[in-house]
């Protein structure tokens, strides 16, 4: 059937529609997440699904970031020449009182810098990449 083969299941999101609803809920609110949905794609989804996509993705990311060791320490011998780039992006961050019933009084919004850095030795085609909200030496 054609549900299987294009990877979605009733009342479900394909992980094309999940990237949307991610890239659009980090960008704006929710709501005028869902707004900027009907306006690209033409069709309605809710802000609290474009809050869950959201939030189930930014969760996966923590968890892998936080059982993933960074690099901290360099080998003692390694490549003559190592080309590095590192650039920034201000990612929004939203906190709520836990303790609070209704979640939208609590609610605190901030920006924080998010840092992408490349590395990779010369002449190699591997490049390895890291992101961080600490500042990079």
């Amino acid at each position: 059937m054609l549900p299987e083969r294009i990877g979605v299941s009733q009342r479900g999101r394909s992980l094309a529609l999940e990237r949307v609803l991610s890239d659009f809920g980090l960008e704006k609110s929710f709501s005028q997440a869902a707004v900027s949905v009907k306006e690209h794609y033409g069709f309605e989804i809710s802000p609290s699904s474009v809050s869950r996509t959201s939030i189930k993705h930014a969760t996966g990311i923590a968890q892998q970031q936080s059982a993933r060791p960074g690099v901290r320490t360099l080998p003692a011998r390694g490549a003559e020449r190592i080309i590095t780039e590192s650039d920034g992006s201000f990612v929004r961050i939203v906190t709520t009182d836990p303790s609070e019933e209704d979640s939208r009084k609590s609610r605190t919004v901030d920006f924080q810098e998010a840092r992408l850095c490349a590395a990779t030795q010369q002449g190699s085609n591997s490049v390895y990449y890291e992101a961080t909200f600490q500042k990079v030496g």
